[in-house]
């Protein structure tokens, strides 16, 4: 009998042993963390302070486990079970967040923690319903919504009488493209954005009317609005002088390297124009990414403006050596890490007739298109209307089927974030002014929906009163 009762003695202290044990195993490092217990303090500590009650950055709300999936301007801030795909964990794996001037950093031990709590939570299953077909109609309705929605801000931000590089080329470009295959634009709305950029531009002897342009040598607006203005079609007279300008302006701007910079000089920390002789080490590349991107953007931009039509009063040898150093450039310094240079890359080489290199980098960017359907602008960021847009340009532009997978699959990503007004939210890379960066978005990805359309569809929307254009 008693050696029964030690014996359900030990086991009781074995039970209660093991309970313990699996006690401090639950509080302890190896478990799953706890939002509220270990993952809320970090958030209260070093990030709601721009993503809580008082401040939504990128309209993000980091409270909650819920509204950090609900997410933000880039996205859900987490995907379930997968830290290496989650964005809040590439932005603090990438010193991107916190910003560093506004909190504390997120240590090595605190990422870790994030990283485990991420994977540990269950893998979000897709809904029982299917996503509806995306389709012709929903497109060409979404593409109605977004020029609406253009025209409106265009034409506000025009009232300013400023010359902007973030509204004034984007409405013309993407309203010209869309009344070309049948959409209903205003004629006049457009003229008036055109009447007033040329004037700011023509009649000015650098072709640098604004005060952004003269703090650099180049005016980055000049290569916008050369595809702007072409969209429409062919050039009245004083359309095609702008055009010659405009060549002669790159051609002026290029540097030794045979690079196009934007570069704005500082002088006791205050921007100077760029004429004003400063020490080299006060000149840095100025960025307002994706308006104002890297050296090698700027540089394909250039490239796709002077192989866009012959300008009138430079010589072929002058303008073939332009082109010939701007692409010697490209070819001796590496590649930007953002889907806008490897955009415009396929978009050059197409234009240059080189079909093996455009092939090659096709593949590159359907290599990067994201499970949501869309393009982000850089890995460290979700996907956006602006990469999604250039990305359905350049494939079009690369002669890929509209009915191609891939491009059915972006355009239900954009109409599913576009919102009710017709516009699209898209992210400044340099965290300013992002109305300005969620305009260039929307035309870039009303140009991708246009380009997508099937021809004998988007004709449709043709009304009797419209002339056709071909």
């Amino acid at each position: 009998m008693l050696l029964i009762r030690v014996r359900a003695f030990l086991c009781a202290l074995l039970f209660c042993g093991l309970a313990a044990g699996n006690a401090r195993a639950d509080d302890g490092p190896e478990a799953a963390p706890d939002f509220t217990k270990h993952v809320l303090p970090i958030f209260e500590a070093k990030c709601n302070r721009c993503h809580g009650a008082q401040r939504r950055g990128g309209k993000l709300d980091m409270r909650s486990v819920d509204s950090l999936l609900a997410g933000g301007v880039s996205g859900p801030a987490f995907k379930p079970g997968n830290s290496k795909k989650s964005l809040l964990i590439e932005l603090i794996h990438y010193n991107e967040m916190p910003p560093k001037k506004e909190s504390p950093r997120v240590t090595k031990e605190e990422l870790e923690l994030l990283r485990k709590w991420i994977d540990a939570r269950p893998a979000q299953k897709d809904s029982a319903s299917p996503e509806p077909t995306v389709g012709a109609p929903q497109v060409r309705q979404a593409v109605e919504n977004s020029l609406a929605f253009l025209e409106k801000d265009g034409l506000a931000w025009e009232s300013n009488k400023c010359a902007s590089c973030h509204h004034g080329p984007w409405m013309m470009w993407s309203g010209y493209e869309a009344k070309r295959r049948g959409f209903l634009v205003k004629d006049e709305s457009l003229e008036q954005v055109r009447a007033g950029m040329l004037k700011a531009y023509s009649s000015h002897p650098k072709l640098q009317p604004t005060s952004r342009d003269i703090l650099n040598d180049l005016s980055i607006n000049v290569i916008y609005l050369t595809f702007a203005m072409g969209a429409k079609g062919e050039p009245d007279a004083d359309t095609a002088k702008f055009f010659d300008q405009a060549a002669a302006h790159l051609i002026e701007q290029q540097k030794e390297d045979g690079s196009w910079k934007v570069i704005i000089k500082k002088f006791d920390g205050k921007p100077v124009p760029s004429s004003k002789t400063t020490p080299p080490e006060l000149t840095t590349t100025f960025l307002m990414a994706p308006l104002i991107d890297s050296d090698d953007v700027t540089t394909l931009w250039a490239l796709l403006a002077l192989n866009y039509r012959e300008p009138a009063g430079i010589s072929q040898e002058v303008l073939a050596r332009s082109k010939e150093r701007g692409l010697k450039f490209l070819s001796d310094n590496p590649p930007s890490d953002t889907l806008q240079s490897l955009v415009l890359r396929i978009m050059l080489n197409q234009r240059l007739g080189k079909s093996d290199d455009v092939q090659t980098l096709v593949k590159q960017l359907l290599a990067v298109q994201q499970d949501d359907g869309g393009w982000s602008q850089t890995r460290k960021l979700g996907s956006d209307a602006l990469g999604t847009g250039q990305a359905l340009v350049a494939l079009t532009s690369a002669g890929v089927p509209t009915e191609s997978p891939a491009i059915v699959k972006a355009w239900g990503f954009l109409i599913k974030s576009q919102k009710p007004n017709g516009s699209w939210e898209v992210m400044s890379r340099a965290y300013q002014a992002p109305e300005f960066s969620s305009y260039m978005g929307t035309a870039w990805a009303t140009l991708g929906l246009v380009r997508t359309l099937p021809e004998t569809n988007a004709a449709a929307v043709t009304t009797a009163t419209q002339p056709s254009v071909k």
